[in-house]
């Protein structure tokens, strides 16, 4: 996100970022230097089987050839 949001933005962002394990990665709107800045890391979270499943399940339904080249 660009540095240059407003500090209720950023404290609303930050926050969902760290609720959610995202991360959050503030720049500046300079093309030479824009100055990255990592303000939140990314957490890694294992998948939720039942959600997995589910899209497995409708990738399945729509179209079984793209289903049988990703898992077959």
């Amino acid at each position: 996100m660009p540095a240059a949001m407003s500090e209720v933005d950023y404290g609303r962002l930050e926050a969902l970022c760290m609720l959610f394990g995202i991360g959050l990665v503030l720049f500046d709107l300079d093309r030479e230097t824009p100055n990255f800045q990592i303000r939140v890391r990314a957490q890694r979270f294992p998948p939720d089987m039942f959600y997995v499943n589910e899209f497995a399940e409708g990738l399945f339904r729509i179209d079984p050839a793209v289903f049988d080249e990703l898992f077959g």
